[in-house]
């Protein structure tokens, strides 16, 4: 098994609450390094964070953000480099199938067409957008 020393290294990671982005802050945090928990879901984000620092002291913070809008994810970098000092490492895990998440086949959409258009909109802001924004307000404090 391969371990590294990511001590004072931060990551960033969106979709932080819950599975790759919550693995990758455990496992960053465990070789060293903080983490900032990014997540819409502010319940679960704070249950996360309060795990991790439970073991590792001081050692990760969660910050609520919708990955859509701009000024908050510009806002999450900002205080990621206020609270550990730098930026090393950005992830965006957020996001998802938009026809599972919003459940369009239960929901009585049975054809592509036929599902609306804002859906897909969704899909695009977070999956794509998210991930924009994130490297574009990131990448100034790198």
């Amino acid at each position: 098994m391969f371990t590294y020393d990511f001590s004072g290294k931060t990551v960033v990671a969106s979709g932080a609450g819950s599975g790759m982005g919550l693995l990758l802050c455990e496992c960053f945090v465990k070789n060293g390094g903080n983490a900032v928990l990014v997540d819409i879901n502010e319940e679960v984000l704070n249950e996360k964070v309060a795990k991790i620092n439970a073991e590792f002291p001081g050692r990760a913070i969660g910050l609520v953000c919708d990955v859509r809008n701009y000024d908050q994810v510009a806002e999450v970098c900002k205080k990621a480099v206020e609270t550990f000092g730098s930026i090393d490492v950005v992830t965006s895990m957020a996001g998802g199938a938009e026809t599972r998440i919003f459940n369009t086949w239960q929901n009585g959409y049975r054809e592509f067409c036929d599902i609306p258009i804002e859906i897909f909109d969704w899909s695009l802001d977070v999956n794509l957008k998210g991930q924009f924004y994130f490297a574009h307000a990131a990448f100034k404090y790198m």
